[in-house]
């Protein structure tokens, strides 16, 4: 009746509002609503994760009856188990009880009955923390990481160089920022777990947040540059001090010589021997660990370029140096993979060595590209003939090839433009490019493709002839879809509408990220992968289907280009069928799906979400031993391991 006096003098006064009234009596509640203005932590050890948090609440509420305690009890609002710091933690609705409960001993129920634990005030350092190696020892670049973390909500309250810290004589620094709150903020999380590495000022830092553990998984890593950028945050003007060279030398010494190591062979060619049984399996295509040995050196990650105009957008690859990398490279190690070679398939090998050393020029080559991007787009229209629509109407499919390379800005700007103006070129220069890919991985690269197109249909290319003659490879087919059980439905994909997708993808992959598409090692890097190439008169080479389905699918570039590949197919279905509509072909409120282009389009976009799903599953059967191309002898489409696709002669590709 006591605590009730302040609103029941109100209300006596006989004029109070019900908001003054409800504003008065908002301080007395008792219920869970009232918001936590404090912590108080109950240190349960080894037995926190035998301790059920009902249970432990019951016990806390009713089986302890120690003086002064049970007022302060009613000021409970939460109880929750700590795991990673095993401790209970109590979140209590006002000072007063936590001071009271301080100090105090609590009977909790655990595995073996009760047992009793003292009840601690907590501090304001026991929130989240993170632990970053080899942090420069420079003011500008630790506030430059606050100002990130406070932009994106998560401000920091304390940060240190720990005892292991270069600062008191260990060899790497670890610099530790601590949260107010106990829960680890957005950017040190991803899929359900903490990062692993974060990139700041172009230098990537191994991370160990608190309650991390080895988790066995690929590594995460988030790139606070890009989140700078998208807060619009300054880059400080002072970069963080030089480590010192390992070259240099004091006055007095002995002259050094300048000795300039050889360089790396690039790649080898490996050469197709006897088998010493029928089972030998031969030379595998990527030596053990390769890639873990990879990121051990480097890491690559997509970063995106937007111009000035709004329009234009390029991604290019950064490559930084990984945190403590070791000094040289295992011996025999490898990763192979097929290039063109006088437009015939070849099986290469390439060394690790060769491999940092093209990242090395790869990132200078980057850099470039990053300070003359807007210069390039407004260039880009004045370098070029490319007319898109011509091309595909006359069935240049070695000249698109050839631009998609040479002016990949232009070319995007055009692929785009045909998906809003004219949806049916965009179906037909997918399927002009399958029919290339398909002839070109059986004949090489050495006849025009007219003139191949001629020698496989019996006559000249024609846009009304491309119709009929893809009709007829389709009705020839023999290769096996892909299907999955996917929660007691049947997800299914025909093989040769997943090759549409992915001949797209490759289109998209090529004009949004050059770079990334030119360098063999950067998207080996990328997707974890060996490269493997068909043959390409126009331009270097098409991507097999099975580097398309691992760059597109398996890495953080790949979700880029998937997610662009698919809006191109949902603006070109929403474009038809405006078209539709306006040429009175059909209804008003007729579905999308009722236009036959966008009913094809439409279907793709199914397929891409029904690909990711039978990937899921582990049933996207799309590898080096199926690839799809045109088989002379049996005239139809089929199946063919890229192994039969090089050979020491090469094949024929006279047409």
């Amino acid at each position: 009746m006591a605590e009730l006096q302040p609103v029941l003098d109100l209300l006596a006064t006989g004029s109070a509002t019900g908001g003054e009234l409800f504003d008065a009596f908002e301080p007395l509640r008792r219920d869970s609503n009232r918001p936590i203005v404090g912590y108080v932590r109950i240190p349960t050890g080894a037995h926190t994760a035998q301790i059920d948090e009902g249970k432990a609440l019951k016990a806390v509420l009713f089986d302890n009856h120690q003086a002064n305690v049970g007022p302060s009890l009613a000021d409970l609002i939460q109880l929750r188990k700590d795991l990673a710091n095993q401790q209970l933690v109590l979140g209590l609705a006002s000072f007063r009880a936590i001071d009271a409960l301080t100090g105090v001993s609590l009977k909790l129920p655990v595995k073996d009955g009760q047992k009793t634990f003292l009840v601690e005030s907590s501090h304001a350092m026991d929130g989240f923390h993170v632990d970053i190696l080899d942090f420069a020892h420079d003011r500008a670049a630790e506030r430059h990481l606050w100002c990130i973390l406070a932009a994106w909500g998560a401000p920091p309250i304390a940060g240190a160089y720990t005892q292991v810290s270069a600062v008191q004589g260990a060899k790497t620094s670890r610099y530790r920022l601590t949260f107010a709150t106990a829960d680890a903020p957005s950017l040190f999380r991803s899929n359900g777990r903490l990062i692993d590495e974060i990139i700041l000022l172009g230098r990537c830092h191994r991370v160990y947040g608190k309650g991390w553990y080895n988790h066995k998984q690929p590594l995460q890593r988030t790139d606070m540059d890009i989140a700078a950028r998208e807060r619009k945050i300054v880059r400080p003007s002072t970069a963080p001090p030089p480590s010192e060279s390992p070259s240099s030398r004091t006055p007095g010494s002995s002259k050094r010589q300048c000795v300039v190591p050889p360089p790396p062979v690039a790649w080898t060619r490996v050469h197709r021997g006897t088998p010493s049984s029928p089972r030998d399996p031969g030379r595998p295509w990527v030596s053990a660990n390769m890639f873990d040995v990879l990121r051990q050196h480097v890491v690559v990650t997509p970063v995106q370029l937007s111009a000035s105009n709004g329009k234009d957008v390029v991604i290019v690859p950064q490559i930084l140096e990984a945190p403590d990398a070791p000094t040289s490279t295992p011996p025999s190690t490898f990763v192979g993979g097929t290039k063109i070679v006088e437009g015939k398939t070849v099986r290469i090998e390439m060394p690790l060595d060769a491999i940092l050393q093209e990242f090395a020029l790869l990132d200078r080559s980057s850099q470039v590209a990053q300070a003359s991007f807007d210069a390039h787009c407004a260039a880009a229209r004045g370098s070029t003939n490319l007319n898109l629509a011509t091309y595909i109407q006359n069935g240049e499919a070695d000249w698109i090839q050839r631009d998609l390379e040479a002016h990949p800005i232009e070319f995007g700007r055009q692929l785009q433009s045909l998906a809003t103006s004219d949806p049916t070129q965009l179906v037909q220069l997918i399927r002009l490019r399958l029919v290339c890919r398909w002839l070109r991985a059986t004949w090489g690269s050495t006849t025009p493709f007219y003139k191949l197109y001629a020698n496989v249909f019996g006559h000249k290319f024609s846009m009304p002839a491309l119709d009929d003659d893809f009709a007829t490879l389709l009705s020839t087919a023999n290769v096996t879809d892909h299907v999955a059980l996917h929660d007691g439905d049947e997800c299914l994909v025909l093989a040769l509408d997943a090759e549409f997708v992915l001949a797209l993808g490759e289109i998209v992959l090529a004009s949004v990220a050059p770079m990334y598409y030119s360098s063999d090692s950067a998207l080996g890097a990328a997707a974890s992968s060996p490269v493997f190439s068909l043959p390409a008169r126009g331009g270097d080479r098409f991507l097999a289907s099975c580097t398309l389905k691992s760059v597109l699918l398996h890495s953080p570039l790949g979700s880029i280009v998937w997610d662009r590949t698919r809006a191109l197919l949902s603006t070109a279905a929403a474009s038809a069928t405006d078209r539709a509509r306006m040429d009175g072909n059909m209804d008003g409120d007729a579905p999308m799906e009722a236009d036959p282009t966008a009913s094809l389009l439409l279907d793709w976009v199914r397929d891409m979400d029904r690909l990711i799903t039978i990937d899921f599953h582990g049933n996207l059967d799309i590898d080096a031993s199926n690839q799809v191309l045109f088989d002379a002898s049996v005239s139809a489409l089929v199946h063919r391991s890229l192994d039969d696709l090089w050979s020491n002669d090469g094949a024929s590709s006279s047409g």
